[in-house]
């Protein structure tokens, strides 16, 4: 198995995990909070068992957060709307909006 896929199968699963401890948080603190990237622990098991039809919604998976990605930006640097941000349960709402981005 090449080294480059065990990186990306890494990757999602650190990722899935993330937004596993992200709705945990949340449920302690009150709310329930559904994610679809938990779907990113999955894929990396998938990739690194050569799964195709998990390698096909890694790509959706990427393919949709590069397509709303530059959406998010613009939304952060142009002030239009509000957008709530937190991670792990503390709100970003007190930074600066390039702290934030970093």
């Amino acid at each position: 198995m090449p080294t480059s896929l065990r990186i990306n199968a890494a990757i999602f699963m650190m990722g899935g995990v993330y937004q596993i401890l992200e709705m945990v948080t949340q449920f302690f603190q009150g709310h329930v909070h559904l994610d679809l990237g938990v779907l990113e622990l999955f894929v990396g098991l998938g990739l690194l068992r050569l799964s195709k039809g998990w390698r096909i919604m890694g790509l959706v998976l990427l393919g949709v957060g590069l397509t709303l990605g530059p959406f998010f930006l613009w939304v952060l640097f142009t002030g239009v709307g509000q957008l709530e941000s937190e991670v792990l349960g503390m709100s970003m709402e007190g930074l600066d909006r390039e702290w934030i981005v970093l």
